[in-house]
């Protein structure tokens, strides 16, 4: 960014704490008071970076991109009529806000990635919102949390989409209806290996069977454990850990065994 297109896109101003606020948490990772005390108890004006936040709404309510907890940690200090500085974004509107705020957060507390995530689709995020929907529509919702219904793995989700969306569908699907309602199901380990055995074999998959026969042999957990040893047995990682046993468990006493690709019938 150069100088020009900084100053053209946002304006500084000081403005008292008590006009500035997260009008769109959506649009924010979520608030922790514990960082905001640890910046009030280390406070250093002069390391102080401006706070980022867009045009007031109709009370006169600065949303803040960026900055919450140092907001906060001045109020701690001075209470709610001191004023910081702010560079304040042409903007009104949560997409952009929710963009800001992913765009500015280097070099500051670590963002969890559930968090970045889900502002991400605030953003409208072309890619976390395709996920998003996928996810939802196949009854989950992306949780930091280990409730039923949930999944926390994000990076396996971006692994599994990556893959293509339909890979990504129909690994939760077949997870939801091998092991419906249990966290585990919905794994790192376990959305990753899935993704990578449909991606190879979506084409020749009964997921009839593969359902059946998954379900009658494992829980969620007793597979991952399982994968982890055969990880170790035969050096490979645990994704082709995975793959190797839901191939193996697929084609036992299956009359049309699963092949991999060159290999000869």
């Amino acid at each position: 960014m150069t100088k020009e297109q900084f100053t053209k896109d946002f304006k500084l101003q000081w403005i008292a704490v008590r006009n500035l606020a997260v009008v769109w948490t959506e649009a924010q990772r979520p608030y922790q008071e514990w960082w905001a005390k640890q910046i009030a108890d280390d406070f250093d004006p002069d390391k102080f970076d401006p706070v980022k936040v867009t045009l007031p709404n109709g009370n006169g309510i600065y949303h803040i991109c960026e900055g919450q907890h140092r907001t906060r940690a001045v109020e701690i200090l001075w209470g709610a009529n001191e004023q910081v500085p702010c560079l304040v974004a042409e903007e009104s509107d949560p997409a952009r806000a929710a963009e800001i705020f992913l765009g500015t957060n280097t070099n500051r507390n670590t963002v969890n990635k559930i968090a970045k995530f889900k502002v991400a689709v605030t953003a409208t995020r072309k890619d976390e919102v395709a996920i998003d929907r996928i996810v939802r529509h196949n009854g989950y919702r992306v949780e930091g949390s280990h409730a039923a219904n949930t999944i926390c793995a994000v990076e396996a989700l971006k692994f599994a989409f990556n893959k293509g969306p339909k890979t990504l569908d129909q690994t939760l699907r077949v997870l939801r209806d091998t092991w419906s309602g249990d966290a585990a199901a919905v794994s790192s380990t376990l959305l990753k290996g899935y993704a990578t055995f449909i991606c190879e074999y979506s084409s020749d998959i009964d997921f009839a069977r593969l359902q059946s026969v998954l379900a009658k042999k494992y829980t969620p957990g007793k597979l991952a454990m399982d994968a982890k040893g055969v990880k170790e047995t035969l050096g490979i990682t645990t994704t082709a850990a995975v793959v190797h046993l839901l191939l193996k468990t697929y084609n036992h006493g299956n009359r049309n065994p699963l092949k991999r690709k060159g290999t000869k019938e």
